[in-house]
């Protein structure tokens, strides 16, 4: 190297610290993506929970038995019915599914419990919609 020459990095370390950078972003962006599908899951389950219990109060103060519920991300509804021998909360068809706006993310979800208390009773899974 003569004087007053700076040194210059070689097209193969470039190369290399490209691929380096590239698989960082991919790992990166994996994770994003599934951290981003447990809270939009999250977010429907306690919506659904929040209606649930709202259908609840419903029933109590005006023996209304049924609630449609709407997310505000989704254009999908669910009905929710109460079993008014048994008091328990039921889902009008097996399960509601959610197909969420801007994302190809579709919620399915099911009431799993067999008790009256809706907290902890509605499940929720989260999986990319075909459409």
């Amino acid at each position: 190297m003569k004087r007053g020459e700076l040194p210059a990095f070689v097209l193969i370390e470039l190369i290399i610290v490209s691929a380096i950078l590239s698989s960082l972003i991919l790992v990166t962006l994996v994770g994003f993506t599934k951290y981003k599908k447990k809270a939009v899951t999250a977010n429907v389950q306690a919506n659904l929970v929040s209606c649930a219990q709202f259908l609840l109060t419903e029933y109590a103060d005006n023996g209304k038995s049924s609630i449609t519920c709407k997310l505000k991300n989704s254009d999908d509804t669910c009905t929710l019915i109460i079993d008014e021998k048994s008091g328990k909360i039921k889902i009008s068809t097996d399960e509601c599914r959610f197909k969420i706006k801007n994302s190809n993310t579709e919620v399915i979800c099911r009431i799993i419990s067999d008790y009256g208390d809706i907290n902890g009773a509605i499940y929720c899974s989260a999986a990319d919609s075909s459409s």
